[in-house]
């Protein structure tokens, strides 16, 4: 972090190598990612993590599950319902990256209705794995007691999703290259 700092204060343009992730999306203030021996995506922190480039990247950069939906351009029919999408999204059978903190649940009646598998509890906020038909979906909430005493585990919930400030992207291919400017660059 202090060096981080320092190059701010100074104004220098930096290159920064390194495994972990956290430091990079920390300090960087642009981040290139390599994946066997190719850059495949250029971009700031917030950038990778909601615009990822391709589904090695989405993987990559954060969880998220990968949802199968039917593209009409700007929104998708997938098990989650309709999902609003980015603009210029593909037409056709797309994969939706949907992270976990986008993910919404709401306790259900219905028949067809998702079951709650695992339950980590993580003080702040809690990790589920979310089960709907051969779907399983990582979902994060914050941390309740109702989630600690394992009263939703097992429990049949309505699954959805939400943009939360994060753009839901759906998957035809393609690579983004950009250029570096000024700053600090950190190579993932």
């Amino acid at each position: 972090r202090e060096v981080h700092r320092i190059i701010r204060e100074l104004g220098i343009t930096s290159i920064f190598v390194t495994h972990d992730q956290a430091e990079a999306f920390a300090i960087g203030d642009r981040v290139a990612v390599l994946h066997d021996g190719l850059l495949v995506q250029v971009d700031t922190p917030v950038g990778l993590y909601r615009r990822p480039a391709n589904r090695w990247v989405a993987a990559f950069v954060g969880a998220g599950t990968l949802i199968p939906g039917d593209s009409d351009g700007s929104t998708a029919l997938s098990a989650l319902g309709r999902l609003e999408l980015e603009a210029g999204s593909p037409h056709g059978p797309v994969d939706v990256l949907v992270r976990p903190e986008q993910v919404r649940l709401a306790p259900s009646t219905d028949d067809d209705a998702a079951i709650v598998g695992r339950v980590e509890f993580g003080g702040a906020t809690t990790a589920l794995e979310v089960h709907h038909g051969e779907l399983v979906v990582a979902a994060r909430v914050l941390g309740t007691a109702e989630l600690v005493s394992g009263s939703l585990a097992s429990a049949p919930v309505a699954l959805g999703a939400f943009p939360v400030a994060i753009t839901l992207v759906a998957f035809g291919g393609g690579v983004i290259m950009a250029v570096i400017k000024a700053g600090t660059l950190v190579v993932l």
